[in-house]
């Protein structure tokens, strides 16, 4: 086990190729390329400094393609950055692609922060073609994968939400539906890929989040290590799955398993952190996945819970 935990996060971070997505963005990688501009951009963000969080969102978007981690929401950020700092021209062409991805225009139109940009050409431009934009958004998203991962999610529930003992008289029905549920992520992951938002759709249809890690979680050990984490680290790489998602199939691994977990995803009930290696390691192992170190993690924190306290307290 000690063996493993030294050796998992180099192979993740190293082994196999990404997809191309266009000539611009052909050795794009997202673990080195992207995140990395991200993380600075956000604690920049938060910090106030709007014009240096716009260069570094503009350095990971230059290397890979744009997109909102579920995080950060760094592709909003970005046509907010450009708002912000009166480029009405790039803030139309970060607002149009993050409503192809999927963005309500309704959640900032009547933002008191975009009312110069709406009266421009390039706002007005904006919302003259938005209802083209969310209807080629809405006629890509795959309802039926969509349901079928919210029924999955449900499933996998059934006999846990009871309590112990209920979920112990009826373990091995818990089992088999454990079972089924991966088997048919195998499926999904190996026809069609990591189902996203751009493939399932986001919070806008329903007002919620379809997020696997519940389901990821109740993997068998032998799956888990030998085909998903692999899996999703090809998809962190090539930008179709957030990296915390890794991380915490992982960290679970290795804490269920009474090991120190190695991306310091979980935190303890009366610490910070859940047991883990050493900080230093953890903090390389986090960057080889695409996660910020603890430092920043632990910086956005606390600015967040400033500049927010109503949402994160103080």
């Amino acid at each position: 086990m000690k063996f493993l935990i030294l050796l998992f996060p180099f192979i993740l971070a190293f082994g196999g190729n990404l997809n191309s997505v266009n000539n611009k963005h052909l050795d794009c990688n997202y673990i080195k390329d992207y995140y990395p501009y991200v993380h600075s951009g956000m604690l920049e963000y938060e910090r106030g400094n709007y014009q240096e969080s716009y260069e570094y969102f503009s350095k990971a978007f230059d290397k890979c393609p744009p997109k909102n981690t579920l995080e950060y929401y760094e592709l909003d950020k970005m046509g907010e950055l450009c708002v912000r700092l009166q480029n009405f021209k790039e803030a139309q062409k970060y607002i149009r692609e993050s409503c192809l991805q999927g963005r309500n225009l309704d959640y900032i139109i009547d933002d008191s922060l975009y009312l110069d940009f709406f009266d421009s050409k390039h706002g007005r431009d904006l919302i003259k073609n938005y209802t083209s934009y969310r209807e080629e958004y809405l006629s890509s998203i795959n309802l039926e994968l969509r349901n079928e991962l919210i029924l999955m999610k449900s499933e996998d529930q059934k006999y846990r939400q009871s309590g112990h003992q209920f979920f112990k008289d009826n373990f091995e029905k818990a089992k088999t539906i454990d079972s089924l549920n991966s088997n048919r992520l195998i499926q999904i992951f190996d026809s069609i890929g990591y189902p996203n938002s751009n493939i399932i759709g986001n919070h806008t249809l329903d007002g919620g989040h379809i997020r696997l890690n519940i389901v990821l979680l109740h993997t068998e050990d032998s799956i888990r290590l030998n085909y998903f984490a692999p899996k999703i680290n090809e998809f962190v790489r090539s930008g179709k799955c957030d990296p915390e998602l890794l991380g915490n199939l992982m960290d679970q691994f290795y804490l269920y398993n009474k090991e120190p977990q190695i991306y310091g995803t979980y935190s303890g009930m009366n610490s910070p952190y859940a047991h883990m290696i050493h900080r230093d390691s953890v903090n390389l192992n986090r960057l080889s996945i695409g996660l910020p170190t603890l430092e920043q993690k632990e910086e956005l924190d606390s600015l967040k819970r400033v500049n927010y306290p109503w949402l994160y307290g103080q």
